[in-house]
């Protein structure tokens, strides 16, 4: 199949594809290697952003995003609290960006939404994303996703690596 990335157009096999893949790396118990498990979360986070950017998010079952979001939260973190050091180092400067506070990474995204469906769809999956990432943390925030007006919300997932603790906020 050709990519999107070389200019064809995203089908529906590709979709379908896509899809398939995230119900795979569910299945997927990579708990054996950090760097498995940092692979396969980063992965689902992909596959769910290409549907999300070619408006295919419908081939994934709300049931399916929201495990799968989860399931990917708990690849990451488990990778990033796992990994040595050395590694560690080398999978933050890929992933995120340092910040002004020393051994805090950060990687800032946004999403855009243009109807109140997708700002709906972005409160679930993200307010999935938050309590996967802060389950049972003192510190937890509600997220603010804007919901239910559509338009651009700033998100920041952070990582402080003192405390191996990985944290999600809305910017």
């Amino acid at each position: 199949m050709a990519s999107n990335d070389v200019g064809e157009a995203y089908t529906r096999g590709q979709a379908k594809a896509d899809a398939s893949l995230v119900k795979s790396l569910i299945k997927l118990d990579a708990s054996y290697d950090p760097e498995a498990s940092l692979y396969a979360g980063g992965s689902t986070f992909a596959m769910i952003g290409r549907l999300a950017i070619n408006d295919k998010l419908h081939f994934l079952p709300p049931k399916v995003l929201i495990t799968a979001v989860e399931d990917a939260v708990g690849d990451i973190q488990y990778g990033l609290e796992n990994l040595p050091q050395q590694e560690l180092v080398a999978a933050l400067g890929t992933l995120f960006e340092p910040t002004s506070e020393t051994g805090v990474f950060a990687f800032d995204f946004e999403v855009e939404t243009t109807s109140t469906g997708q700002e709906f769809i972005e409160y679930i999956a993200l307010t999935v994303l938050n309590d996967a990432i802060d389950f049972d943390e003192i510190d937890d925030a509600p997220l603010d996703t804007g919901f239910p007006v559509s338009g651009v919300s700033e998100y920041r997932l952070t990582f402080e690596v003192a405390t191996r603790d990985l944290d999600f906020l809305s910017v």
